[in-house]
């Protein structure tokens, strides 16, 4: 057995792998998965240039390439057309460009969102395969449910965070049967971004007291069961902690709706006063995120029940990645698709502050009679 130096990585290293290559086991591997993406974003190209040539007549033309270009835009938007789908019940489509189009070799379809697809009833995908940069999507209008009346849907080992999951499935979890459970498995809790402890302890109870919305959280861990709802925790079998390291590797995670009651007036939220975390490490990511979890929601009910929400940021998360994609999705869903019949146009509106620092941003229905708005 013989020690040689790998030319990939300069290290010296036993040579025991019987390779035919004056490189090391690892780095053998490396040129290996690096082969294989070429290969793949080769095959995906042919779907994505097909997507592109064709589907004129589809209801929705998104492009996902603005800004940090994550998978914001896509997870977004088809949750909203597949809730209209079914709330009208009608087969809506939608082509989507460019996904994650400004991350460079990392651009294109992601195993997290093939994964969020497997949730959703459709009929026709093309361009659903990993690295594809065009895909288009036609729903059906019924849910896509299994025996035990849920929607099911597969994590995956790593880069699927409880941000894409809400942002995917939080429109179908409010407008949708209240009997109706979402099955979550794998692991959600990705670096940089709010985990479940958060979700559980800020996000869920913030739900209740802005929009009304009551969820009911539980989770299989070891065969106990563990019931979250809001504050109160209850296990079944033995004292599991609730802590900021809680998560869902091995378990399965529900999400249930318990009620939801519109309000009546106009929903005011200062972003600046809202709780968002417990110490101030990542204080202006976690407001971002916040921010990016609340504006979808208004945008949501804007969209189908027409409510106007008033919202007080600082300049900087105004300014920030995720709010500014939002707001560039709202602009592509009133401008240039075919959803008159279906759906309400969104009107953002913006006021600096008095003092300065903050924006007033607001979200409410455009209305649409004969050609003419107001």
């Amino acid at each position: 057995m013989g020690k040689t130096i790998c030319e990939g990585c300069g290290k010296i290293r036993t040579c025991k792998y019987g390779t035919n290559k004056n490189i090391c086991y690892n780095c053998n591997n490396k040129l290996k998965k690096n082969e294989a993406r070429k290969e793949a974003r080769k095959n995906a190209k042919k779907e994505s240039d097909a997507v592109l040539n064709n589907y004129n007549d589809v209801n929705v033309n998104v492009k996902s390439n603005h800004n940090e270009s994550g998978g914001q835009h896509f997870r977004f938007a088809t949750s909203l057309l597949y809730l209209l789908s079914i709330k009208n019940n009608l087969q809506l489509s939608i082509k989507i460009l460019n996904i994650r189009g400004n991350r460079g070799e990392d651009s294109g379809m992601k195993d997290q969102l093939i994964s969020i697809l497997s949730s959703f009833n459709i009929i026709k995908i093309l361009g659903d395969n990993l690295y594809s940069s065009n895909c288009y999507i036609k729903f059906d209008k019924t849910i896509k449910l299994n025996e035990n009346r849920e929607i099911s849907i597969a994590i995956g080992k790593r880069n699927m965070a409880m941000t894409h999951l809400i942002q995917a499935l939080l429109p179908l979890i409010i407008y949708l049967d209240f009997d109706i459970i979402y099955k979550f498995e794998g692991h959600p809790n990705v670096r940089n971004a709010p985990t479940l402890y958060w979700y559980i302890t800020k996000f869920i109870p913030m739900l209740e007291s802005i929009y009304y919305i009551k969820l009911k959280i539980y989770i299989i861990k070891d065969n106990d069961e563990i019931i979250i709802n809001n504050d109160n925790i209850s296990i079944n079998k033995k004292n599991i902690i609730i802590n900021e390291d809680i998560d869902i590797t091995n378990e399965i995670l529900y999400i249930q709706k318990e009620s939801f009651n519109l309000p009546n007036n106009n929903i005011n939220i200062n972003i600046n006063n809202l709780n968002v975390l417990d110490d101030d490490k990542n204080y202006l990511k976690d407001q971002e995120h916040l921010t990016d979890q609340l504006l979808m929601i208004s945008i949501l009910i804007g969209f189908i029940n027409g409510i106007k929400s008033n919202f007080i940021m600082s300049k900087a998360i105004r300014n920030c990645q995720h709010v500014k994609s939002l707001l560039l999705l709202i602009e592509e869903f009133n401008n240039g698709n075919d959803l008159d019949n279906y759906i309400n146009k969104i009107k953002v509106e913006e006021e600096m502050e008095e003092d300065n620092e903050n924006i007033k941003l607001s979200i409410s229905k455009l209305r649409i009679t004969n050609n003419n708005t107001n």
